[in-house]
């Protein structure tokens, strides 16, 4: 049966204004029947987006059932391993965004990537975050410290079903981090970025570009509430006289 005929049947029908609304319905009814049946099925943590400084204090997470599933087949030989997974929602209108948080199999995880609008079922592309970046605005070290789980990466991804990558020079790092209250304290000047304590022992790691706008989305949500910050930063030396390396906190030069 052809779409413009199912719309036509559907007419006759009052539940629903078109099929689209249908479809939707129907892909919601078998969802429901044996979402949580999966073996795949789990639920896990997703952190509310945040806003303020009250958030940013004391994040909120609730749980949701989702099921996670591997993207695709990722060759043995890859330096990704296990670090994606696909995320599959009951409810096709959760509300999830560009560069939120989820925590589950004791680690964080960024969205990297959201479902098309097209689709009707809800899903989310996440990889997990490597790194957390701790720093504060303050001359005192130890207080007011702010902690943003990110993922670093040496290379480049071009393609996940190809393993097709660059790999970044030695000292250079690129850092994906949400663009959130948080995100948007991390400073890029000509007189100097901010500086990141990672690594054990400690590197010190400058940020030197700042890019919020290729991996931002405009949307009803308002500017600035959704999207990813993608740093480049580069290696440099520990300030051992000024850096905190009990904390992992280090001194910034734009003090």
């Amino acid at each position: 049966m052809s779409f413009e005929s199912y719309d036509a049947i559907l007419k006759f029908d009052k539940t629903y204004c078109d099929a689209t609304s249908q479809y939707k319905a129907n892909y919601k009814a078998i969802v429901d029947d044996g979402f949580e049946m999966s073996s795949n099925y789990y639920v896990i943590k997703h952190r509310s987006r945040i806003t303020n400084s009250i958030l940013s204090a004391t994040p909120v997470w609730s749980d949701v059932g989702v099921r996670l599933v591997t993207p695709f087949q990722v060759k043995r030989t890859t330096l990704i391993k296990d670090d994606y997974f696909k995320i599959l929602f009951k409810d096709p209108e959760y509300d999830v965004r560009l560069g939120d948080i989820f925590s589950f199999g004791n680690y964080s995880w960024l969205v990297i990537n959201t479902s098309s609008i097209n689709e009707l079922s809800r899903s989310v592309l996440v990889q997990r975050c490597n790194i957390k970046l701790r720093f504060t605005e303050t001359e005192d070290l130890t207080s007011d410290i702010i902690e943003i789980d990110a993922i670093g990466q040496k290379y480049i991804v071009e393609d996940l079903q190809t393993d097709q990558f660059i790999t970044l020079p030695e000292n250079s790092m690129q850092v994906l981090l949400p663009n959130d209250y948080d995100g948007i304290k991390v400073k890029w000047t000509y007189g100097g970025g901010t500086r990141f304590l990672l690594g054990n022992p400690y590197q010190n790691w400058r940020t030197v570009s700042y890019d919020n706008i290729s991996m931002n989305r405009e949307s009803t949500h308002g500017s600035g509430d959704s999207g990813i910050i993608k740093l480049k930063v580069e290696l440099s030396e520990v300030n051992t006289g000024l850096d905190d390396l009990v904390n992992g906190v280090a001194w910034q030069d734009y003090f």
